[in-house]
C-alpha cells in the first residue's frame, strides 16, 4: 500500500479473504486499506456527513464481520470501528466499542483510554472523560492530546485548577505546538 493504489490493495485484500475468509489479519488490513481509500478521497473533496457517512459504513461492515469471527481477540478490530463510530458521531456505539477494546486488552494503551475520554467527552459525561484522559496521561506522561482534552473537561466542570494545570503541561512539553494551534484558530 506503499505506492497508494488502494484500489489495487482492496481487490487483493478482498481476494484473500474469499480463500481464507477466517484470518483476521486480512479483515484488519482489508479495512484498513478502506480508511486509506477514504482518507485519499477527504484530501480531494470536502465531504459532507451524509457522504462520509456512506463512505465509512462499510469500513465498519468489515470491522464487525472480525469481531463477529475472532470474539476472543477482537480488540484491536473495536477499537478502529470504535473510532470510526465517534467520526459517525455514534457516540454510545463508540463507548461500547473502546470499552470492550480496553476491557479484552492485556495490555490497555494510552490511545484507547484517549478515544475512550473523547466518546464520553462527546456525550457530555465529563467526569467519566477526565478519568479516562487521566489513565492515558499515566501511560504515557507527554501525551499533549490527552493534557488538551483533559484540561477542557476540567474546565467545564469547574475546576480551573486541573485545568491550568494541564494547559501550563502543554506549554513545557512542547510550547511550539500549543503557539501554532493558537495562530490556526484565530
Amino acid at each position: 500500500m506503499k505506492d497508494k493504489s488502494y484500489k489495487n490493495a482492496l481487490s487483493l485484500f478482498t481476494e484473500a479473504q474469499s480463500i481464507n475468509p477466517k484470518n483476521r489479519d486480512i479483515v484488519f488490513y482489508k479495512a484498513s486499506a478502506m480508511v486509506m481509500e477514504l482518507l485519499e478521497i477527504t484530501k480531494k473533496e470536502e465531504l459532507n456527513y451524509k457522504r462520509l457517512k456512506a463512505l465509512i459504513d462499510p469500513i465498519i461492515g468489515e470491522l464487525s464481520v472480525g469481531v463477529r469471527i475472532y470474539p476472543r481477540s477482537e480488540y484491536f478490530l473495536r477499537f478502529y470501528r470504535g473510532i470510526l463510530y465517534l467520526y459517525t458521531h455514534d457516540y454510545d456505539k463508540a463507548a461500547t466499542d473502546l470499552h470492550q477494546a480496553i476491557k479484552n486488552n492485556e495490555e490497555s494503551n494510552y490511545k484507547y483510554h484517549m478515544y475512550m475520554g473523547l466518546s464520553y467527552a462527546c456525550m457530555n459525561l465529563l467526569k467519566e472523560a477526565l478519568n479516562d484522559f487521566t489513565i492515558a496521561i499515566k501511560m504515557k506522561e507527554d501525551y499533549l492530546t490527552a493534557y488538551y482534552n483533559r484540561g477542557k473537561c476540567a474546565y467545564l466542570l469547574g475546576n480551573t485548577d486541573l485545568a491550568f494545570s494541564d494547559f501550563q503541561k502543554l506549554l513545557l512539553i512542547n510550547p511550539v505546538s500549543v503557539v501554532l494551534k493558537n495562530r490556526k484558530t484565530q
